[in-house]
C-alpha cells in the first residue's frame, strides 16, 4: 500500500512540466518533506547533468564537466535520501530518467530555435538548480 501511495504521489511530477519556480510556487513547502526535496533535486540533478554534456559536447572542458560532476553528485545524494526515506527508488530513478530526458529534448529545440541552451523555463530552471546546488556546496563545508 505505501509503495501504491508513493507511485500515486509521483505521478503528477511526470506529467506537471512547468518550470521548478512555478512548482515551487504552488508547492511552497516543498523543502519541509522528503518527496518535494526529492522533486527537487531530480529535477535540477537531470538539468545540471545535461547542461554540462551540453557543454563537453561543444567544446567547454572547463565548465562542462564541473556541471556535469555537479548533477551527478546531486542525484547520488538525492537518490539516498529517498533511500533513508524508505522510498521506492524504481521509482526515483524512473522520474530521474523522465526529466533528463526532457531537458534534453528542451535543450536541443532551445538550441534549434535561438541557438542558445539557456532560454524561457530551461534558464529558470537552470539557474535555480546552479544556485541550489551552490548553496548546498557551501552549507557542507
Amino acid at each position: 500500500m505505501k509503495n501504491l501511495f508513493i507511485v500515486l504521489l509521483f505521478i503528477p511530477a511526470f506529467s506537471y512540466a512547468a518550470s521548478i519556480d512555478k512548482y515551487i510556487e504552488k508547492t511552497p513547502n516543498w523543502s519541509n518533506e522528503a518527496t518535494g526535496v526529492i522533486y527537487i533535486t531530480a529535477r535540477c540533478s537531470a538539468i545540471l547533468m545535461v547542461t554540462g554534456q551540453h557543454r563537453i559536447e561543444v567544446g567547454d572542458q572547463e565548465f562542462g564537466p564541473v556541471i556535469l560532476e555537479l548533477g551527478e553528485t546531486l542525484a547520488k545524494r538525492s537518490t539516498k535520501l529517498a533511500l533513508k526515506s524508505e522510498l521506492n527508488l524504481g521509482v526515483i530513478q524512473d522520474r530521474l530518467v523522465f526529466w533528463v530526458k526532457k531537458y534534453a529534448e528542451d535543450s536541443i529545440s532551445n538550441t534549434d530555435y535561438y541557438d542558445n541552451i539557456f532560454v524561457g523555463d530551461y534558464a529558470v530552471d537552470f539557474n535555480f538548480c546552479y544556485d541550489l546546488v551552490r548553496t548546498l556546496n557551501s552549507q557542507r563545508q
